[in-house]
């Protein structure tokens, strides 16, 4: 599978420590380079992590040439969900991974297809690469800060 992703959901799965299950999963993630230059300016395992899977060839930075449309997207996102979107629509990946709920609406409004962080954890669990009982995981998610609520995780995850 082929992905393009913001930052947040490539932080929140280096954070739980699932970075080095990405590619059992995707063949390869392209990122802008607006996303690049929000993980480069991370001190944390994020950037590591990243670097980690660029290294391997799993990551790819990768320019958006549609600079029109980063510059409308990015009066409403962030540079690095505006860029995402954009480079998309020119790569047409399989899915572009998204967690801001504007953006997600921004993207599905240009027909893409969208998951989010959760999406990638679902798809890790039923590949059985996440070991964790749905109450670790759960509290592993808060433990980050990542907000769902205990409905939403039950519907995705019991």
């Amino acid at each position: 599978m082929i992905a393009v992703s913001d930052t947040s959901p490539l932080i929140a799965l280096s954070k739980l420590g699932y970075s080095n299950y990405l590619p059992s999963f995707f063949e390869k993630i392209y990122i802008p380079h607006g996303v690049a230059s929000e993980l480069a300016r991370k001190d944390d395992n994020a950037r590591a992590a990243t670097e980690t899977l660029i290294n391997q060839g799993i990551i790819v930075v990768k320019t958006t040439t549609n600079y029109a449309l980063v510059r409308v997207l990015n009066q409403e996102l962030g540079r690095g969900e505006a860029e995402a979107i954009a480079l998309s629509l020119e790569l047409k990946p399989d899915v572009i991974i998204l967690d801001d709920l504007e953006a997600r609406v921004f993207a599905r409004s240009f027909e893409l297809k969208v998951i989010g962080t959760l999406g990638v954890i679902r798809a890790l669990v039923r590949k059985e690469l996440i070991k964790e009982t749905p109450e670790e995981l759960f509290e592993k998610l808060q433990s980050i800060d990542f907000w769902i609520s205990q409905d939403l995780f039950s519907q995705l995850f019991l």
